[in-house]
């Protein structure tokens, strides 16, 4: 009921992120997610994938996520660390899904 990915789902192919997302990610109750495929997109050399959108992953996963009923929670590791400056580091995500309660 833990979903956890540490980089790992943003580097994988997009039609296996969207298998990740219906077969796991949206079964379960709670996940953590690091993502960095902004960083991959705007590496020097350009993105390993040109034809990769961002489907499943980034802002895109969160509205998705949002979509059946997560509560979506964004935050950079500056602002874990408490570090100011003007870089952008990968963006993590945490989410619950929100249940019905019980009356």
């Amino acid at each position: 009921d833990l979903f956890v990915s540490t980089y790992a789902l943003s580097e994988l192919h997009p039609k296996v992120r969207r298998r990740y997302f219906y077969a796991l990610i949206v079964r379960c109750k709670r996940g953590f997610i690091i993502d960095n495929f902004e960083d991959l997109r705007s590496t020097v050399s350009g993105p390993q994938d040109p034809t990769d959108r961002g489907d499943f992953i980034g802002l895109d996963l969160v509205r998705r996520l949002q979509e059946y009923a997560f509560d979506v929670h964004i935050t950079t590791y500056q602002q874990v660390l408490g570090l100011r400056g003007p870089s952008v580091i990968a963006p993590m995500a945490a989410a619950a899904k929100i249940m019905p309660q019980d009356d």
